[in-house]
């Protein structure tokens, strides 16, 4: 409630910076709940038993560099599970534990503008601060991308983007460290997840669909993802290593997933002739602009089936019988 409240007062402090077009620095709060269908199904006779529910706090700031087209970026989050943790260890229940992200860094490169198509290029870095990243030995992630816009008559645009990305590990294969990840050991059952691959390189490509309704403030998206990499795990040598012990390169799996979303944010009913600016809002108005709220709704999965008979459709998990895979989100984001 206090984030709440002091985002609404920075909100209403703001206005005049954001109709200064040539103030450098941008920045956004964001505080939601997300959740999966596995809530409202049955796992074992346990009603929700596949299920979570998750708060997060997300914060992001941007920065535009004196080169033109040039901007940089930094980005954070904190997740809290809002339901007890289920100890495969122990057999027992614990309150979740919140826990922060890594830390992404980016910059942006408008490449050019050909009539109403604009293509950029970004590079984002990661500062690996979250327990899984650690665990996992990561040093950093480097990520090259680019991605193009174009707008269509009615309100519509369409997106696309590619990118690759590159984890530089400590070493090949995860060494956790049970005496300092004991929450991850105790949910692995104790193993440590030792010997498991690290993943080295990734390439990803996404596409999308994005409406401006006729209702001021209103907007529509959908997208769609697929992704696939290489991961590596390496076993000391010696007379006691197996002649079938794993090592090197080792293509993972395809993955591919939908997402959907509604955002709204306050604006007065302005007649606009076309072709002309919408003035800016004035009094309550620019304040409530600098608010959004957004409900979601994605599905991320294998790209084929179980079997590998067949190409899923990552409309909404078909694919378990928990449906545990699609996932809902609710958030309000401060904009300044």
């Amino acid at each position: 409630m206090k984030i709440l409240v002091a985002a609404l007062a920075l909100g209403l402090a703001l206005p005049a910076f954001a109709e200064d077009e040539s103030f450098p620095i941008s920045g956004s709060l964001s505080t939601g709940v997300s959740f999966n269908h596995g809530n409202f199904t049955d796992l074992g006779g346990v009603e929700g038993g596949a299920g979570y529910v998750r708060g997060s706090l997300s914060g992001s700031v941007g920065y535009t560099l004196p080169v033109e087209g040039l901007s940089a970026s930094a980005s954070f989050s904190l997740t809290k599970p809002l339901e007890e943790n289920f100890v495969r260890a122990s057999g027992a229940t614990q309150p979740g534990k919140t826990e922060i992200s890594d830390i992404g860094l980016g910059l942006g490169y408008d490449i050019a503008t050909l009539g109403p198509v604009n293509l950029g290029s970004s590079l984002d870095l990661v500062v690996p601060l979250s327990n899984a990243s650690r665990a996992a030995g990561l040093i950093t992630n480097i990520s090259p991308g680019l991605s193009a816009s174009v707008k269509l008559p009615a309100g519509f645009s369409l997106s696309a983007g590619a990118g690759l990305s590159y984890n530089v590990n400590e070493d090949a294969t995860q060494q956790l460290d049970c005496d300092e990840f004991r929450d991850l050991c105790d949910q692995l059952g104790g193993a440590g997840g030792l010997g498991q691959p690290n993943s080295l390189w990734g390439f990803s490509a996404n596409g999308g669909l994005g409406w401006k309704a006729p209702l001021p403030g209103l907007s529509l998206r959908a997208g769609y993802s697929w992704g696939t990499g290489l991961s590596a795990v390496e076993f000391k040598k010696d007379e006691f290593t197996s002649e079938f012990a794993q090592t090197g390169a080792q293509l993972q799996g395809d993955s591919h997933g939908t997402s959907f979303g509604i955002s709204y944010t306050p604006s007065p009913m302005v007649e606009v002739p076309e072709g002309e600016k919408a003035p800016a809002p004035e009094g309550a108005w620019a304040a409530l602009g600098h608010f959004t709220l957004s409900l979601s709704m994605s599905t991320r999965q294998s790209f084929y089936s179980s079997d590998g008979s067949r190409v899923t459709v990552p409309i909404f998990d078909f694919e378990t019988g928990t449906q545990q895979r699609t996932v809902y989100g609710i958030s309000l984001s401060a904009n300044l």
